[in-house]
């Protein structure tokens, strides 16, 4: 029989000073055979724990996704291509506390990848009409490509016609 793991207030992990905390994780099982170095199978699967007596956030009941939208990326345009300038402003929020822009989040972080997957810009915005490049009281500020060298923030050359 396998041993059981009880969780209750300030439960660890076995054999670590890691306390147990409400959350999502994820458990991996590999399988080595007999006089093999490298595993010849390899399982996992998500988890949640959501008990009242760790810390963490705890789901409510029947609780709901959040909601995000990109309301625009380029100005007054929520296309998928913009030319010039971009806007990138989000729409977010909790619909377990509200439905209006901004009900029940902090912040929320904005970042921009390459076509290399490399982060070429990223802002964490803390007011609600969430805009990558600050503003939103009330409107977004616009990043001019031309006003700006056709480069991002940090010197990187924009590159165009990619997606």
């Amino acid at each position: 029989a396998c041993n059981v793991l009880e969780i209750g207030r300030d439960a660890r992990w076995p054999d670590t000073d890691n306390r147990i905390r409400n959350g999502d994780y994820n458990v991996e099982a590999r399988i080595f055979l007999e006089g093999d170095n490298d595993p010849s199978a390899s399982w996992n699967t998500p988890f949640t724990i959501d008990n009242p007596a760790l810390d963490g956030n705890v789901a409510a009941p029947g609780q709901q996704d959040l909601v995000v939208r990109i309301v625009q990326t380029a100005p007054n345009s929520d296309a998928d291509i913009a030319y010039g300038a971009l806007v990138f402003q989000v729409e977010a929020y909790d619909p377990g506390r509200g439905s209006r822009d901004g009900d029940g989040i902090r912040n929320v972080d904005l970042r921009i990848f390459d076509e290399n997957g490399s982060r070429v810009y990223e802002r964490t915005e803390n007011n609600v009409a969430y805009c990558a490049f600050a503003g939103g009281e009330p409107e977004c500020n616009i990043f001019d490509f031309a006003e700006n060298g056709d480069a991002w923030p940090d010197g990187e050359p924009i590159r165009f016609g990619r997606r």
